[in-house]
């Protein structure tokens, strides 16, 4: 079964989901690495698209299922648990209640992943031997997003 064409996978997933896009992966018998760029080129789609007409949730889902493999199959490989950092951090910045251009309010199920991720973030980098700048950032990110959490929770 073929299994690159990634208009076609975006559509799995944005009719099932996470779910539908594994299921779909796993009758093509895909390895590991040839899942998580598969993943990842939904993944860039659903970023290209966002605000045309994706959710929040659904980046948020599709982000976590990238991270998930990356930290599946990355056994010694630094690379993949580098490229699990970066989401993790990516995830939490565009979780965040602070852009501008946002179409979706943020909700507190958002704040709480966004604050999920940061941490995962910093757990990765911490095992990455990340310098003082690197976990700056994500401690800085970590601390914003209670900020916003703190300031949400007393506006509901």
């Amino acid at each position: 079964m073929e299994c690159s064409h990634q208009e076609e996978l975006t559509k799995y997933f944005l009719a099932d989901g996470i779910a539908g896009i594994q299921n779909h992966l796993d009758k093509c018998n895909a390895d590991g690495n040839e899942r998580l760029r598969l993943l990842e080129s939904v993944r860039k789609a659903i970023d290209a698209t966002y605000i045309d007409d994706h959710t929040l949730d659904r980046m948020q889902e599709i982000y976590e299922g990238c991270i998930a493999e990356s930290l599946r199959i990355a056994d010694d490989d630094e690379s993949l648990v580098q490229h699990a950092n970066v989401l993790s951090y990516n995830l939490s910045a565009n979780l965040a209640d602070c852009w501008v251009d946002a179409v979706e309010p943020r909700s507190v199920k958002h704040f709480y992943a966004g604050v999920f991720a940061a941490k995962r973030c910093l757990s990765l980098r911490k095992q990455l031997n990340k310098p003082p700048a690197a976990m700056a950032m994500a401690y800085f990110y970590t601390g914003s997003a209670r900020v916003f959490f703190a300031t949400i929770c007393r506006s509901e």
